[in-house]
């Protein structure tokens, strides 16, 4: 009946037409809206999709004359950045370039070329989607209390299967859930401690379906309590990017990423990034042996991405790569960072005790959470005194300035207040410190272990670069080889394991009924490492992300290492810009070469490489 319905509509054939021109699928939705003179105001976060499916689909009738069957489907759909959800009631040049920055993230984005994804079969993926929301999938979804997971107690809930004896006793979390999928399938319901049931997904159909469904203002309530619990103590409950929902998250991420998202202000950065990289490779140059061995990397690569999140914070250097004791704070920075994380993943596996006395674990975490707050109030009030003295010297055109640090461009937003101003440059300057610097372990260690693929990327840079010295954002984005090394990296090695989210509506996910505000957690590192969704997936191969590639990515859901939609990861151009530049800048200088046999990903809340990460370096 739906296919039916869906050839039988003009509207779809008409936008379908339009897609198979110019765009691809993912789009759907706002080309629908966008052909329309207006926008029917309606707010979808709330629907119950089981009173929209109870009978068959009707036409829907609004002012512009559409009548597309399916219409309620579509509009209940989101696929990424808030502000192309209004391209209907934008000017035709505000549209095209909302359009254009959604294309090019999508195009970084996508395991598909756009060209793959129209002959993958636009009929297929409206006919998958309308099935999802069908009366029958409702009708027919087998209950919430089937699904099927690990064996409970009253009161206690599964918590005892962490206990000695268990079946999830001694695991890492990494192991439990391959252990999960194994045992159960691709839905498996949780209860890690008692009052708390997440479902795990393992199914790239239904992680699309979570993100489509999603809305403009995504719920992702279900860690960093610990972190909560702080802001609301020492933050006058002002919450964070990580923390925040609803409106107060909307309000902080649309104060934030016009200053940290657009590929037009990531190229502002590129060159001093460029100097943070250079100076990186002088680093290890220094610490490295008399045979160019350096027993572990991993603190200087933390330094560096200190360092460079520090100048797109403040716009400043901070000295990490110095040896003097001004760099103790530095260090301290870093290592509180890592406390931070570790509490937090720790705090997934006990029960929220903290909540009522201070815990062991919880003290740590304020401790290190004190630390960086200190330090991050101490940078926010220099760049302040910074910009007053700027104001009174009367530099031309300091409150136009484009390039003058994230910091500047917050303090002077009026929609903002201190604490959110802090809690900002916090969750950007913590985060950024720890998963980028994970990522390029990854990288180098990946580098050095597949030396043809290494001799490829420095040929490509040497040929596409040729002697040039300063480098803008057109040059790195040139390198199609680097940015597919990076990406295979990630599939092998995602820093961001899973994906979290509060269900916006009922739905069904492998054929059971998951009901609102349902607690999913979506393992996009197992789903990666699939052979159902990603062909020789076991395999290093990065040529599978260049056009033509034999070797293909079977689901677009299959590769997902920075989230996807409106509350993907802010600071991804940023972290692969780092990235990138510090390949080049190693690989021009250096051939690196593997002293470590096999690697070891360690237990937390991101994967990350365990110390040491042994590289020898060669002068090229």
């Amino acid at each position: 009946m739906a296919s039916t319905l869906l050839r039988k509509s003009k509207d779809l054939r008409r936008v379908c037409a339009i897609v198979v021109k110019s765009v691809h699928i993912d789009t759907l939705n706002v080309l629908i809206r966008a052909e329309s003179t207006s926008v029917p105001t309606r707010d979808s976060s709330n629907v119950d999709v089981r009173e929209q499916s109870t009978s068959a689909p009707t036409k829907f009738q609004d002012s512009t004359g559409c009548n597309c069957p399916f219409e309620h489907i579509f509009e209940n759909l989101d696929y990424g950045i808030s502000k192309v959800r209004y391209a209907g009631q934008t000017s035709s040049s505000e549209r095209k370039s909302t359009f254009q920055e959604e294309m090019d993230l999508e195009k970084e984005t996508c395991s598909f070329s756009q060209d793959e994804k129209v002959e993958s079969g636009i009929k297929q993926r409206a006919d998958e989607i309308a099935r999802k929301f069908s009366s029958d999938a409702y009708k027919n979804a087998k209950p919430f209390s089937e699904i099927p997971g690990f064996p409970t107690l009253p009161i206690l809930g599964g918590i005892h299967n962490f206990f000695p004896g268990g079946v999830l006793y001694g695991l890492t979390w990494r192991e439990q859930k391959w252990l999960m999928q194994k045992k159960y399938g691709n839905i498996v319901k949780e209860t890690p401690f008692p009052g708390f049931t997440r479902i795990n997904i393992f199914d790239p159909d239904d992680a699309e379906l979570i993100f489509r469904t999603e809305g403009k203002w995504p719920l992702r309530d279900s860690f960093f309590f610990m972190q909560k619990h702080f802001n609301i103590l020492h933050n006058k409950g002002v919450h964070g990017l990580a923390t925040a929902q609803e409106a107060e998250w909307h309000k902080l991420r649309q104060g934030v990423s016009k200053y940290i998202v657009p590929p037009q202000v990531i190229g502002e950065y590129c060159r001093g990034v460029q100097m943070v990289a250079r100076d990186f490779v002088t680093r290890l140059g220094k610490v490295k042996d008399s045979e160019g061995l350096i027993e572990n990397v991993i603190p200087h690569i933390k330094n560096f991405s200190f360092e460079a999140i520090a100048l797109v914070c403040f716009n400043t250097r901070l000295g990490a790569f110095s040896d003097d004791r001004s760099n103790q704070e530095n260090i301290d920075f870093i290592q509180s960072v890592d406390t931070i994380l570790e509490c937090s993943y720790l705090e997934l596996k006990q029960i929220p005790l903290f909540r009522y006395y201070k815990t062991k674990t919880y003290r740590r975490y304020e401790n290190a959470m004190q630390c960086t707050k200190r330090i991050c109030l101490k940078h926010i009030a220099i760049a302040r005194e910074r910009h007053r003295a700027k104001i009174v010297a009367g530099e031309a055109g300091v409150e136009q300035e484009v390039y003058m640090g994230l910091i500047t461009n917050l303090i002077t937003n009026d929609n903002l207040s201190e604490e959110e101003v802090f809690i900002i440059m916090h969750d950007i300057f913590t985060g950024g410190v720890d998963t980028t610097s994970h990522m390029l372990s990854f990288v180098l260690y990946l580098l050095a272990k597949h030396p043809n693929y290494q001799e490829q990327v420095r040929e490509e840079i040497l040929g596409e670069l040729k002697n040039k010295d300063l480098l803008d954002i057109e040059d790195v984005r040139a390198l199609k080889l680097v940015r597919a090394f990076v990406k295979e990296t990630l599939r092998l090695y995602a820093v961001a394991p899973a994906n979290s989210r509060n269900l916006k509506q009922d739905l069904v996910l492998s054929g059971y009924l998951v009901p609102k505000g349902s607690v999913v957690l979506i393992h996009n590192d197992w789903i990666s490492l699939n052979e159902g969704y990603v062909e020789d997936a076991e395999k290093f191969m990065p040529e599978r992300w260049l056009r033509h590639a034999t070797s293909k990515i079977n689901h677009p859901f299959a590769y997902l290492p920075f989230g996807f939609g409106p509350r993907s990861c802010l600071g991804r151009r940023m972290a692969e810009l780092e990235v990138y530049l510090a390949i080049i800048e190693l690989l021009k200088k250096y051939k690196l070469s593997q002293t470590n046999e096999v690697i070891k990903i360690g237990e937390g809340i991101v994967n990350a490489l365990v110390p040491p990460l042994k590289i020898r370096l060669t002068p090229r």
